[in-house]
């Protein structure tokens, strides 16, 4: 599913930067494909944003304990976590 997620980013991209286009110059690059073909593009951005909204809305629930940045709380590392997360004293030579 993890591939499925990369490619509904990058056509969210896509589609972003087409609307963003279409703001600024009055371009629509999706305009010049065929019409069965645009539709098809149309409709896999509108999935892509689908598929997105979704696994921010599962991030949201499992990811409660990290700060929105990303990064894991003080509060969330357990002391055997903070002890092992220097590579350097964890590794010996």
């Amino acid at each position: 599913m993890d591939i499925v997620k990369k490619i509904a980013f990058i056509l969210l991209i896509i589609g972003g930067l087409n609307w963003g286009l279409v703001g600024l110059f009055e371009e629509d690059l999706v305009s010049y494909l065929p019409d069965a073909l645009a539709v098809a593009v149309y409709v896999l951005v509108g999935i892509s944003a689908v598929i997105v909204l979704f696994g921010m809305k599962s991030c949201n629930k499992t990811c409660s304990s990290e700060q929105k940045d990303g990064m894991p709380t003080s509060s969330s590392l357990s002391s055997s976590d903070s002890e092992n997360s220097d590579p350097v004293q964890g590794s010996q030579m």
